[in-house]
C-alpha cells in the first residue's frame, strides 16, 4: 500500500522547527483511479518564519491540531486503508470470475511512505515530532520508505533531464496550489506516473528497487552532530 507524504513546516531545521501541515495521498495501482486523501494543519508551538512559503496564515495555523491529535488520526487513516486492502483481496480471492488479481510488489497491506527529499527531511522530522510528543516509532519500525529524489536522479541519469520536481511537474500539475502539501502529493504522484511511463514500467515496479528500512538511530545519531 503506497502513500505519498508531505509536509509544510516551520522552516528546515529537523531538530528544532515542526510541522505545520501533514498529508498523504493513497497511490492506488490503477493510474486513472483517485486514492484516498489525508490533510490536516498542526498547530506549532514554535514560531512559523515559512509562512512566505507554504501560505498557511496565522488564523489557520491558531485552528490547527496539535500534533500528537493530528498523527494519531493519520495514523487511523492508514489503518483504515490497510483494512480496505484486506477486504479487497478478500473479496477478490472469493470470485471467480476469469479475472487475475494483481500482485503487489510489496506484501499487501504493508506500507510504503513515499516522499521527495524525505531521507533528508520529511522523514527525521516526523522522527522528532514523534518523539517530543511521546509518541511510538513503531510506524518507523514496521513501514518501508522511499525517497523518490533518489529515482529522479536515477532517471536523470539515464535519460536526461533536469531532476528538479518543479522541471517535472511542469505541464502536468499546473491547476495544483503550490507548497500545500497534499497538493504536492498529488504532484508526485502524477511526477511518478511520468518516470514509469519513460521507463515503460509500472509506478510499482519504480519504488520497489528503493524501498527500505528507515533508520531512526542513525537519523538520531546524524541530527546530534549537526
Amino acid at each position: 500500500m503506497v502513500l505519498l507524504l508531505d509536509l509544510e513546516t516551520t522552516g528546515v531545521d529537523v531538530a528544532n522547527d515542526q510541522i505545520v501541515e501533514l498529508a498523504a495521498y493513497h497511490a492506488p495501482t490503477e493510474r486513472h483511479v483517485r486514492g484516498a486523501a489525508f490533510s490536516t494543519v498542526v498547530k506549532p508551538s514554535v514560531e512559523d518564519s515559512a509562512g512566505h512559503i507554504h501560505g498557511i496564515g496565522p488564523n489557520e495555523l491558531s485552528q490547527g491540531l496539535p500534533f500528537g491529535v493530528a498523527w494519531s488520526r493519520f495514523l487511523d487513516f492508514v489503518v483504515g486503508l490497510q483494512r480496505v486492502c484486506i477486504a479487497s483481496a478478500d473479496h477478490s480471492d472469493s470470485e471467480d470470475d476469469g479475472t487475475s488479481m494483481v500482485v503487489l510488489p510489496f506484501d499487501a497491506p504493508t506500507v510504503v511512505l513515499v516522499g521527495h527529499n524525505s531521507f533528508r527531511f520529511d522523514f527525521p522530522m516526523l522522527l522528532f515530532e514523534c518523539l517530543r510528543h511521546g509518541r511510538s516509532l513503531s510506524p518507523f519500525e514496521d513501514w518501508l520508505f522511499v525517497d523518490s529524489l533518489s529515482i529522479v536522479q536515477c532517471v536523470v541519469a539515464m535519460l536526461g533531464g533536469c531532476a528538479k520536481l518543479q522541471c517535472l511537474v511542469r505541464g502536468r500539475c499546473a491547476e495544483l496550489q503550490a507548497h500545500r502539501a497534499l497538493d504536492d502529493c498529488i504532484a508526485l504522484r502524477a511526477v511518478l506516473q511520468h518516470l514509469a511511463d519513460l521507463l515503460g514500467i509500472p509506478v510499482l515496479d519504480v519504488l520497489r528497487p528503493f524501498a527500505m528500512k528507515f533508520d531512526a538511530n542513525a537519523s538520531l545519531a546524524q541530527m546530534s552532530v549537526m
